[in-house]
C-alpha cells in the first residue's frame, strides 16, 4: 500500500538509537528524509548512513530538545537543507537503557529534571519550532511518543509517567489548534517495548533471555507478546502519511493490547 510519503521531511527527536533509530529506518523505507535530531553524535552518524543505505537522505541535527534554542535551528537547518518540515516525532526520553526504572523515592532530582525538560519541555518547544512553517504549508504531521506509564501508572516511573501523562493533555491542545491548518497530532503509546538499548535490563529485571522469562513478561499482553521498535515505528510511520488524513488528538496503544481503557 502506497502511503504517499515519498520526499516528505520529518524530524525525529532521538533518532539515534533504540525506537527512534527504527523510525528513521522506516522513514527511510518509504523515501522520507529523517532529521535525527539527538544529543549522541556518533550514533547519529551512522543512522544517516544506514537511512543512506537503505537508498534515502539523512541529516543529522546534533542537539539537545530541552533547549528552545536547539529546536529552533534544527528547523532552520532542516529547511535549509531539503526545504520544508512536514512531520515531527518526539520521540526522545532519558534513561532509555532503564537505569532511571525505581521506587519513587529512590530517584533524584536529576532523573526528574531530566523527564521533565526531555519529554515535556523538548515537545513543546519542538512543536513551537515548526507550527509556524506547518501553518504557512497549511500541512503538517505530528506525533508524540507516549509511554502506558501514563496511562495506567507506574509507582517504578513515576515522574517519566506523569510526564508521558502531560503528553496526551498537549497533544489534545495542539490537535484543536492546528486542525484547521491541516496539522494533525497524535500519540502512539507503548507498554514495555523491546529495543537494543533496553535489552540487558530486561534481562536483568526479568531474565527475559531465559525461555521462561519471556513467558512470565508475555502474560501480560493479551497478544502473548511485548512490541517492539519495528511495531512503533510503523504506527508512526502510518499516522503522519495521508492514508490517515482524517486522524487527530488520538492516543493509540502499539502494547499488545496490556492497557484497554473503558469506552
Amino acid at each position: 500500500m502506497d502511503l504517499f510519503l515519498k520526499d516528505r521531511v520529518a524530524i525525529v527527536t532521538g533518532g539515534a538509537s533504540g525506537i527512534g533509530r527504527k523510525i528513521c529506518h522506516t522513514y527511510a523505507e518509504e523515501g522520507v528524509h529523517p532529521v535525527i535530531f539527538d544529543i549522541h553524535e556518533e550514533n547519529g552518524k551512522k543512522v544517516v548512513k544506514e537511512c543512506g543505505d537503505i537508498g534515502t537522505e539523512a541529516l543529522l541535527f546534533h542537539g539537545d530538545c530541552s533547549s528552545e534554542e536547539a529546536c529552533l535551528q534544527a528547523v532552520r537547518e532542516t529547511i535549509g537543507k531539503f526545504g520544508k518540515v512536514d512531520i515531527l516525532v518526539h520521540n526522545a526520553a532519558p534513561y532509555t537503557d532503564g537505569s532511571a526504572v525505581m521506587p519513587f523515592l529512590k530517584q533524584t532530582q536529576k532523573m526528574w529534571d531530566d523527564f521533565v525538560n526531555t519529554i515535556l519541555w523538548g515537545a513543546i518547544y519542538t512543536t513551537k519550532a515548526v507550527l509556524p512553517h506547518m501553518f504557512e504549508l497549511q500541512y503538517g504531521r505530528i506525533v508524540y511518543i507516549s509511554s502506558d506509564a501514563g496511562r495506567t501508572g507506574d509507582a517504578f516511573q513515576a515522574v517519566y509517567g506523569a510526564c508521558k501523562a502531560g503528553l496526551a493533555g498537549f497533544m489534545k491542545s495542539m490537535a484543536q489548534y492546528g486542525g484547521r491548518k491541516n496539522v494533525l497530532v497524535n500519540i502512539a503509546s507503548p507498554a514495555l517495548t523491546l529495543t537494543d538499548e533496553n535489552e540487558p535490563m530486561l534481562n536483568l529485571a526479568y531474565k527475559y533471555d531465559t525461555e521462561e522469562g519471556k513467558k512470565r513478561v508475555a502474560k501480560a499482553y493479551p497478544t502473548g507478546k511485548i512490541s517492539t521498535a519495528q511495531d512503533l515505528a510503523n504506527m508512526v510511520v502510518f499516522l503522519t502519511s495521508d492514508r490517515s488524513s482524517n486522524l487527530t488528538g488520538q492516543v493509540i496503544g502499539v502494547d499488545g493490547g496490556y492497557f484497554m481503557p473503558a469506552p
